[in-house]
């Protein structure tokens, strides 16, 4: 008896020794990650640790992980209670140990997609995604046919799909998400999202089902490989690579949110706010009256005095343009 469960033990543990997976503090914090499946297929380029110093793409420190999807990579579990394989699909993919039945959390990850990504639409491309233990998926985030897609898939089924990023926004450039829920089977639930510090999804409602705990899975996940084969007349799905950092999870936001320097995609995107106020007149055309606004004094001068100046037809007219006032923007009107 005492050989049998020893046996017992010894495989559990062995089992558990495979599949975790070590992810170092730089890039990963407030879970630890496993394998999603429990085969042996993973593939060494699968899933991979990289350096900035080797010329790989990093969100914050000097790590990432690299994942790697290539036509054939599909398993299954060693209990045989899912195939990859007989059910259409591939993935690189790890599962977070940390799970929630109820309450309030925060979860954050940096993803990159590099410039030469292929969509394979129709096929499903999943970059992250909320199961539950022995239960069907929740919220799914999406490449779909580009872009950046967040799924409600609570009552399993599809009851909204809202686009968060375009294809613009995610190719070549690492993007930010943020995500704080209240898991819930009940309507006190919610479920928000922010890409870059914007606001993009806000979703009141049940965000569980009942009675079953939640986890975080991310890694690239491959669904309906035959229709992008069907559609496109070729034998195989092209090779995928995306990279993810700054993987967190915490009962609070700052949590997860910590180790992020700014984001310079959001900087080069998003015009720094306009705190001062130009009026630009004209001397010899007194119906010119120019308001224009700007980061800075100098800023909000030069935008005002561009647009007089391209309002007045002759030359003199132009050259009578001046400032007439320009000074910070009263609080009220921020």
């Amino acid at each position: 008896m005492k050989k049998a469960i020893g046996i017992i033990i010894l495989g559990l543990f062995w089992c558990n020794s495979v599949l975790a997976v070590s992810l170092p503090k730089d890039v990963v914090s407030g879970s630890k990650f496993t394998k999603s499946l429990t085969g042996s297929y993973y593939k060494k380029y699968g899933m991979q640790v990289v350096d900035k110093k080797d010329g790989h793409p990093v969100r914050a420190g000097e790590k990432s992980i690299r994942f790697e999807v290539r036509a054939g990579d599909c398993g299954k579990d060693k209990d045989g209670g899912w195939n990859d394989c007989e059910k259409d699909r591939e993935r690189h993919e790890l599962s977070g140990k940390y799970r929630v039945s109820k309450g309030e959390r925060w979860y954050a990850w940096s993803i990159y997609l590099p410039n030469d990504f292929i969509n394979v639409y129709p096929t499903s491309t999943m970059l992250a995604q909320f199961h539950q233990e022995k239960k069907h998926v929740i919220w799914m985030f999406k490449n779909k046919r580009g872009g950046y897609w967040v799924e409600n898939y609570v009552p399993k089924h599809t009851i909204e799909n809202v686009k968060i990023l375009t294809k613009e926004q995610m190719l070549g450039k690492w993007n930010d998400i943020l995500i704080n829920v209240n898991w819930s089977h009940k309507d006190d639930g919610f479920f928000k999202v922010w890409a870059n510090d914007k606001l993009v999804y806000d979703f009141k409602g049940k965000t569980k089902s009942k009675g079953v705990k939640t986890y975080f899975k991310f890694g690239i996940y491959r669904s309906w490989i035959k229709k992008y084969k069907q559609y496109h007349k070729v034998n195989e799905v092209p090779t995928q690579v995306v990279y993810y950092d700054e993987v967190r999870v915490g009962k609070e936001k700052k949590d997860v949110v910590g180790n992020l320097p700014p984001n310079e995609y959001k900087a080069k995107i998003e015009p720094a706010a306009a705190k001062y106020r130009a009026i630009v007149k004209n001397k010899i055309d007194s119906s010119i009256l120019i308001k224009a606004e700007g980061p800075t004094k100098e800023a909000a001068e030069k935008e005002a005095m561009k647009i007089c100046i391209g309002k007045s037809i002759q030359s003199s007219f132009k050259e009578a343009c001046y400032v007439h006032y320009v000074a910070a923007k009263p609080d009220y009107d921020m």
